[in-house]
């Protein structure tokens, strides 16, 4: 049987003989760890064995109040796993993106690319409902030692437990994690793992391990002449890690557009619109039935000081503000939920793989929250990352590594793009250098499907091989 271990002295303790062992252990029970955890399930053989740990319990994470974009390829990975929620989604059928008191603007529409809908919008809370629904339900430590040793094929779901590697094994030896409530004072146990996935990243913050490393550059035209230089010849951007703070915080809030019809083609039409302090965007939400009003997720980019005063001002003052900035192709737009803010910017981890350890995610990027390309590309991370696991499975740790370092490379472009297109779409209209270069940019994405239709796709697919 399992045992637990007395408190760290050192970090390089050598567990127990009786420890219990999985195959591949993943670290973060957000969208897209859940997702990973259970595309393994599915297409890793019976005796693999798995375990999911997270620092929250389900409850704790479904109260983030954000609202997520989801890409017409994220539905495609979320429905081979069951875990669609497809009675809690909006369809975005167009997207209409514009530039605040300049000319210049495009639509994206599903029609024109033969798809449902271009992506959908969801609740954070909802969509882990969704994958709670079809993992297994969390266990405890006393569940786990309960079971047969050594484990048995299948999924472990252990929550709430901190996590942390206290030595990276040899060879061919197993890495040794250490479990601990948070906020117990209880020495915690130890679990030993072949493969370690780190896919806990959450929301951006300057204060992450990478802040103390090399910084991403702000956009100029030379630094966006190098960035798209490196991106056509697949250069890697750096081999440290690197963070930087955007001069922005995000407001989110949910509005309503009490003017549009029941049939209006524009509630399930999304808007982008970038003005001076960074973009807007307004997504459509599903309304409850019998609600004959034309509910958004409100996603404000701004100036921190900006933020702060959005934030603070009275329900009046703040609906002025916001059909100041977004015009009035929605009629009247009226705040219906409580504000937040959030503050904005990008960490890139370009070396993701180390030895039997990867990171995906959150974890190995946070984007800029324009275009909501985020957890999209997470997704396709997780997906490549099980697809890789599956054609190269082996629990030998030679293979495993082999297996990794190759979907290190194969995940390079796609991350590499998504994020110089997001750096560059934030920033772009904020530069009195380069903005009309961004409206020229717009008017040819209209007028011209071979530039908007690529354009499109890499946003509901991503780079593909």
């Amino acid at each position: 049987m399992a045992t637990t271990i007395p408190p760290l002295d050192g970090e390089h303790l050598t567990a127990p003989l009786s420890t219990p062992e999985v195959d591949i252990a993943i670290i973060g029970a957000g969208p897209v760890g859940s997702t990973l955890a259970l595309l393994l399930q599915a297409l890793l053989p019976e005796t693999c064995r798995l375990a999911l740990i997270d620092a929250q319990a389900p409850s704790q994470r479904q109260q983030d109040p954000r609202t997520l974009a989801l890409a017409e390829g994220s539905r495609l990975i979320l429905q081979q796993i069951n875990a669609w929620p497809h009675d809690k989604v909006m369809p975005i059928r167009q997207i209409h993106i514009s530039r605040a008191g300049r000319p210049g603007r495009t639509h994206l529409s599903a029609n024109e690319m033969g798809v449902p809908a271009l992506g959908y919008v969801v609740g954070y809370g909802a969509l882990l409902e969704g994958l709670l629904r079809v993992l297994p339900p969390p266990q405890t430590w006393a569940e786990i030692n309960a079971t047969a040793s050594p484990l048995s094929g299948g999924l472990y779901h252990l929550r709430p437990y901190q996590c942390r590697v206290v030595n990276e094994g040899g060879a061919d030896q197993p890495l040794t994690l250490h479990l601990q409530i948070p906020g117990s004072e209880a020495p915690g146990h130890t679990l030993r793992t072949q493969c370690l996935i780190q896919a806990e990243g959450g929301v951006f913050s300057p204060n992450t391990p990478a802040s103390s490393a090399s910084r991403l550059p702000r956009i100029s035209t030379a630094a966006l002449s190098a960035c798209l230089s490196k991106l056509t010849r697949g250069a890697e951007i750096a081999d440290a890690p690197r963070q930087r703070a955007s001069n922005q915080h995000a407001v989110l809030a949910e509005v309503v557009a009490p003017d549009l019809g029941r049939d209006d083609s524009r509630r399930w039409q999304a808007y982008e619109r970038f003005t001076a302090e960074g973009p807007l965007a307004l997504l459509p939400k599903r309304a409850d039935t019998g609600d004959t009003m034309a509910h958004y997720s409100l996603v404000w980019c701004c100036l921190p000081a900006r933020a702060t005063q959005l934030k603070n001002m009275d329900t009046a003052a703040f609906n002025q503000a916001l059909t100041t900035a977004f015009g009035s192709r929605l009629g009247r737009l009226t705040l219906s939920s409580t504000r937040h803010t959030y503050p904005l910017g990008v960490s890139y981890y370009p070396q993701i793989q180390q030895g039997r350890q990867i990171r995906i995610g959150n974890a190995a990027q946070t984007l800029h929250p324009v275009a909501g390309q985020g957890l999209n590309l997470g997704l396709r991370d997780a997906l490549e990352l099980a697809q890789a696991l599956r054609q190269g499975w082996s629990s030998e740790p030679v293979a495993l590594c082999a297996a990794l370092q190759q979907l290190a490379q194969q995940r390079r472009v796609d991350r590499q793009l998504t994020l110089g297109l997001t750096t560059l779409m934030s920033e772009l209209f904020t530069l009195p250098g380069l903005a009309q270069l961004g409206s020229h940019g717009l008017l040819l994405l209209d007028q011209w499907s071979v530039l908007r239709r690529p354009f499109a796709a890499h946003m509901m697919y991503g780079q593909r091989q």
